[in-house]
């Protein structure tokens, strides 16, 4: 049995901030590697594969299963290098997995022989068994998905027990980098200590890891660390959490551990949430070796984030920052700027919001409805979607107006955007308040080509 676990590269003209190791598929790896004879992940998305660069590794490690990580950016390439394999190797298993195979299974089951739905570690496994068994692909195991089938979820694995994460079947002398500085000389990793987001937030997509937090113990994930740490000389993690702190005290315990391990630089850009937080905390993050978190603010206006069910009030993020500029934490506000239901009063709200609380860095994302959400659905119900679902998924880094807004005109929104950037940005003691923040020339350099891009796109100019 030959296995081969496939992250498409999208091709799309945006500049790679982060590029992480396919960490889903290499937990499938790891849960799956004792039952196959021949086993290889290939991240296209590192190497910059074209479709036809990716069939042609594909067909000379000639598998005998594929597995393709699918969301709402690697889409439309997935489903074209399906065609591509269905016809020149007839008889290879393809099965599909991520979140749009998890939130539409008949979609792709057009293309693949099967669909595994929600997280991929345990129903892949038993895929797997069934085809060395000699068996057909069968229905028989929460997650897996096949033609003309109830299909149901995978059950939650337990955390704990999951195998590591298997570096060892990437393609070797693979380099992983981060936006975020690398404060000693050593690779990156990242690690997910927790699975599952319990808040409400209308915007965001839980289909695969669902609304319950479950996180692993300390101890699982101090060991992992101190894995990394001994076999691969990681010296810097990204943790990846949805919550890292949700449970604070437990955050602290790794943070603890971390201390005993060794010297370590942690990025936390992936994002936590600003009521999740004290001065204890904070403290403990910065002698961890905290230098960088994200904060997922959303929006400068209360009852926008009543709207979208954020859970968050704004005198909980002022504070927040305040504490991580206290430790010399550097700080990134995440905003979303043009919601369905927005006035113009609202977006200036979160401008000045911005720059009232001041964190380090900011983005302003537009809005794009994320297929599955609770804001999708309304809008669809209320017909005001103006693209196809096909067209939505591949549209997902064009600021292009998938829906219809009343309140303010597509060409408006456009220039309000740019502005909000400008508006930011464009000050003299935030050009210092960022130099500050630089800890590498790996980092100085991404910051310039940020900025270059900014002006190729007539974001920073009037």
């Amino acid at each position: 049995m030959r296995v081969l676990l496939l992250a498409p590269y999208p091709d799309m003209k945006n500049i790679a901030a982060t590029q992480y190791p396919p960490l889903g598929l290499l937990y499938i790896a790891g849960a799956i590697k004792d039952i196959v004879d021949d086993l290889k992940v290939l991240d296209a998305n590192i190497l910059k594969l074209s479709i036809d660069e990716t069939v042609k590794k594909i067909r000379s490690f000639s598998p005998d299963v594929i597995g393709i990580s699918i969301n709402i950016v690697t889409a439309r390439v997935a489903k074209k290098i399906a065609i591509e394999l269905s016809k020149i190797m007839p008889k290879l298993k393809l099965v599909a997995g991520g979140p749009l195979p998890t939130l539409f299974p008949n979609d792709w089951l057009e293309l693949f022989n099967a669909v595994i739905a929600g997280e991929g570690e345990l129903p892949f496994r038993r895929l797997i068994e069934q085809l060395k068994n000699g068996d057909n692909i069968i229905a028989d195991y929460h997650g897996i998905c096949i033609k003309n089938s109830g299909h149901k979820k995978a059950i939650h694995p337990d955390l704990d027990n999951l195998p590591y994460p298997a570096y060892d079947f990437l393609e070797p002398d693979l380099y992983y980098y981060s936006k975020g500085a690398r404060l000693v000389k050593s690779y990156m990793a990242p690690i997910m200590t927790s699975r599952g987001c319990p808040y409400n937030c209308t915007f965001c997509d839980k289909s695969v890891h669902g609304t319950n937090f479950r996180a692993r113990s300390h101890m699982s994930v101090i060991n992992e660390i101190q894995w990394l740490h001994d076999k691969y000389g990681i010296r810097q993690l990204d943790i990846l959490d949805d919550n890292f702190t949700f449970d604070m005290k437990r955050a602290e315990k790794i943070l603890d551990g971390i201390l005993k391990i060794d010297c370590f630089a942690i990025n936390c850009q992936n994002g936590i949430r600003a009521d999740k937080v004290d001065e204890v905390l904070v403290k403990k993050m910065k002698q961890a070796g905290v230098f960088r978190v994200g904060i997922g603010i959303e929006s400068g206006n209360p009852e926008i984030l009543k709207q979208i069910k954020k859970g968050l009030k704004l005198e909980q993020v002022e504070k927040a920052i305040k504490m991580f500029r206290k430790e010399r934490i550097t700080t990134q506000g995440y905003f979303i700027i043009g919601f369905p239901f927005e006035k113009k009063e609202h977006i200036y709200d979160t401008i000045s919001f911005a720059i009232k609380v001041n964190p380090h860095l900011v983005n302003f994302s537009h809005f794009f409805p994320i297929i599955g959400t609770p804001i999708y659905n309304t809008l669809q119900n209320e017909e005001r979607l103006l693209s196809k679902k096909d067209e939505i998924q591949e549209g997902f880094f064009r600021i292009n107006s998938h829906f219809k807004n009343s309140n303010i005109a597509h060409d408006e929104m456009a220039e309000i955007y740019r502005w909000a950037w400008r508006k930011f940005y464009f000050r003299p003691r935030k050009a210092i308040d960022i130099l500050f923040t630089i800890k590498s020339w790996k980092e100085f350099m991404w910051m310039l080509k940020i900025a270059i891009s900014m002006l190729k796109n007539k974001l920073l100019r009037n």
